[in-house]
């Protein structure tokens, strides 16, 4: 087969093949930040859905919005061994799921959160804002094309089935508490309690970050493998992704995403 016959193949299928882009740099602790070498190119765009409340932002069979699948290869910023590793990333669009708990809520939040939830709970309180209230029932579910569950993780501890080759996975919970929130708060900085907080939760959305060992082969099966993904989110926030991404370039580790636009070609919102 020559090269512009499996050029045109691969324009067909989804899977422009290309070099595996090492020698990175993560900082493995559930949230995407500056530390981290997640490049634009390594990224395809997905629809998600939330199964608890299923018209807010579509169903499995008629999702609305996308949101960024990630990943790269390299090393943990934690270790010193220089072993590298397959890392995977996704959260939510901000107006999606923030993550926020205790006095940082506002009066603002509730009447957002509300948008959605009064739908199908009676209204909320400022003072239902707990740490198990919004982190116990959250999860995140990747599914193939057929709708069943290819791996899942709960945001409150991380259990759930796993992937071929996951060795762990944080989110953005864990990165929270491990920049000063408490089960008491989400937040200080934004308030006279604490104002000494490097991050803020107010602009964290629910995310995960998994670590898997390198194997090209099934890294690679697995991105592709990837077609959509179900949140379960109580509360979910009430607004609406508005943040449309540029298109998904050439991935360095070796796929090209198919957009998820032209297998549902009348939703007209990404995120």
């Amino acid at each position: 087969m020559n090269l512009r016959t499996l050029f045109w193949l691969s324009v067909i299928t989804g899977c422009l093949l290309g070099p595996i882009a090492k020698g990175q740099i993560f900082s493995f602790d559930g949230y995407k930040t500056s530390a981290d070498s997640y490049e634009d190119a390594n990224k395809k765009a997905v629809y998600f859905y939330n199964d608890h409340k299923l018209e807010s932002y579509g169903t499995q069979s008629d999702p609305i919005y996308q949101t960024y699948v990630r990943w790269g290869v390299g090393t943990d910023s934690s270790e010193t061994t220089g072993t590298e590793y397959f890392f995977l990333y996704v959260e939510t669009p901000i107006e999606v799921k923030n993550m926020i708990w205790g006095d940082v809520v506002t009066d603002q939040d509730v009447l957002d959160y509300n948008v959605h939830y009064t739908n199908h709970h009676d209204d909320l309180e400022k003072d239902q804002f707990t740490y198990g209230f919004a982190t116990g029932s959250e999860k995140v579910a990747f599914e193939g094309a057929d709708g069943s569950t290819l791996f899942e993780t709960k945001l409150k501890d991380g259990s759930g089935s796993t992937a071929a080759g996951q060795l762990d996975v944080k989110s953005s919970l864990d990165y929270l508490l491990a920049n000063g929130a408490t089960e008491n708060n989400s937040d200080d900085a934004n308030n006279t309690n604490n104002n000494t907080l490097a991050v803020d939760s107010t602009t964290t959305a629910m995310a995960f970050e998994y670590k898997f060992a390198f194997n090209e082969t099934d890294n690679i099966a697995l991105i592709n493998s990837i077609d959509q993904i179900k949140y379960h989110l109580s509360p979910e926030r009430g607004l609406h992704p508005t943040q449309v991404p540029e298109p998904s370039g050439t991935l360095l580790l070796g796929i090209a995403a198919t957009p998820g636009i032209l297998r549902r070609k009348r939703k007209v919102t990404i995120f």
